[in-house]
């Protein structure tokens, strides 16, 4: 949720967001997984804002984000 409300404060590349919603496989070797959609123009430079939004939030509790850019499944 935290990720989902930076992204949204910081949309200075005009991206639509979708999320957080839990994941298909909600669990994957005993850890929780959510998921966001995060649209946007085909020009726009969604790898430098995920690059921002990452770093964003912080490392604790042992979360983990990651980023599919183009992903050819949504599970």
């Amino acid at each position: 949720r935290k990720l989902s409300q930076i992204i949204r404060d910081n949309t200075s590349i005009g991206a639509e967001i979708l999320g957080p919603a839990p994941a298909p496989i909600p669990r994957v070797r005993g850890k929780a997984r959510v998921r966001m959609l995060v649209k946007a123009a085909k020009n726009a430079p969604i790898q430098a804002a995920a690059k921002e939004w990452g770093a964003r939030v912080k490392k604790r509790d042992g979360v983990r984000v990651m980023f599919d850019v183009d992903p050819q499944s949504f599970l």
